[in-house]
């Protein structure tokens, strides 16, 4: 061997590549014990929806992470998706109701998107879950970010709404 070379038997060891992770905009990172990032997304935006009013909450639900690993994420996504255990029936306790879906979208950060600005105090954001009664669908439907959000919506589909209400 010359000088300078190693042999591939070596012992060195090279540094692990850590790659960079933007933070989403409605959640964050977090440095977990093993030194690994963990993504965590969920709860109430500002009102410019540029960050979350507390983008760095004293606690977090494992339930908000977003794994990397495949297995991970697949038994993630279907704890989030599944729904509830009991289904909403015209017997149902609508206050029950809705407290159980709010918490189940807190729990697993899906409520970020249940905010708009408050009818009353432009400087709030509620959530339409338990506030629903608040708004007009006009209201609902006006809001900057809820519009965007709503563009696969036509406007033939929203008159047939208001028709039937």
């Amino acid at each position: 061997m010359t000088e300078g070379e190693t042999s591939p038997c070596s012992s060195q060891v090279e540094e692990p590549i850590i790659p960079s992770v933007e933070p989403p905009t409605m959640g964050g990172i977090q440095t977990m014990s093993d030194g690994s990032l963990a993504i965590w997304t969920g709860g109430e935006p500002n009102r410019t929806w540029t960050s979350l009013t507390n983008p760095a909450p004293g606690s977090i639900n494992p339930t908000q992470y977003r794994p990397t690993l495949i297995g991970a994420s697949t038994k993630s996504q279907h704890y989030r998706t599944a729904g509830l255990s009991t289904k909403f029936s015209r017997d149902s306790d609508l206050l029950t109701f809705q407290k159980k879906v709010l918490n189940h979208l807190e729990e697993h950060g899906l409520d970020t998107i249940t905010y708009l600005p408050s009818p009353t105090d432009e400087r709030k954001m509620i959530t339409v879950i338990t506030n629903h009664a608040r708004f007009t669908l006009k209201q609902a439907m006006e809001s900057r970010k809820f519009g965007t959000l709503c563009t696969t919506r036509t406007t033939s589909q929203t008159s047939e709404m208001q028709r039937s209400s």
